[in-house]
């Protein structure tokens, strides 16, 4: 990817680890995602940030306008560097950070709801509390598969959402299509050819909008000098089934508004 690197799973990426051999990983209010900035350390002593998340580490954003609906965590793929506004854990052996980061986000809405601090500036979580939540444990190995089968069910989750991104993508192209056979006399039979069969005469759309034009003009009770409604300029442009005609809104509307703004001639 050319000097970009990924430095998380689940929510958090790196943008450019090129100035450095240490990322800054921050969180975003307003953002769904947390991600990494630049690179900050580049080991000597002019550090910016000195807390750093090993390789592995598992992050949460504890203080952000974020976490008023969403409790963002993530996994460390290469040291970081975070500020005061994330926390990274680092497992102990035998406890899968993956494993850890699942359950977490599983149960993220209890942790909004009973890990939050309360009256604060900037929505927060408390981290003793959030050290003190229990999460369910089970072997290294029982959580290991359970990482691997969750992992195998989102690759299918997001296999489905592709798919039903296409499908709705078809959806509105065939909608639109069906839109453009409606007004252009192919969706239903016209009434111009029912007529032939059936050996019947038929108001054509020439004379409706007559009608209307005549009807508009004899009904007009404003004391200003009646004013003729705008004739389409598409007769040339678009080709209309035999008994149609082409009519501007303006011709076929009694009045125009927006709001307390009367549009109307």
């Amino acid at each position: 990817m050319g000097g970009r690197k990924h430095a998380f799973q689940g929510e958090c990426r790196l943008l450019d680890e090129r100035h450095g051999s240490v990322g800054f990983a921050e969180g975003h209010e307003g953002r769904r995602n947390m991600f990494v900035r630049r690179s900050y350390y580049g080991g000597g002593t002019n550090c910016r940030w000195s807390i750093t998340g090993a390789e592995g580490s598992v992050l949460f954003v504890t203080r952000s306008g974020i976490l008023a609906h969403t409790f963002p965590v993530a996994i460390t793929q290469l040291p970081v560097t975070i500020n005061q506004d994330l926390k990274a854990l680092t497992p102990k052996a035998g406890i899968s950070p993956k494993y850890v980061a699942h359950a977490v986000r599983g149960a993220s809405r209890r942790i909004l709801k009973e890990c939050s601090k309360h009256d604060t500036t900037v929505a927060s979580i408390e981290t003793k509390a959030l050290l003190d939540f229990e999460i369910p444990l089970v072997d290294l190995e029982g959580q290991q598969r359970i990482v691997a089968e969750i992992e195998k069910q989102f690759s299918r989750l997001d296999e489905a959402v592709a798919n039903l991104k296409r499908v709705k993508a078809n959806l509105k192209r065939y909608k639109a299509a069906v839109l453009k056979a409606a007004v252009e006399g192919r969706l239903v039979p016209i009434e111009a050819e029912l007529a032939h069969r059936e050996g019947r005469g038929y108001e054509t759309g020439a004379e409706l909008l007559q009608r209307i034009t005549e009807e508009r003009r004899q009904q007009w009770k404003r004391r200003s000098k009646y004013s003729e409604s705008v004739e389409g300029d598409l007769f040339e442009k678009i080709v209309v089934p035999n008994g149609w005609t082409i009519a501007s809104l303006d011709q076929l509307s009694s009045k125009i508004t927006s709001g307390s703004r009367d549009w109307s001639p």
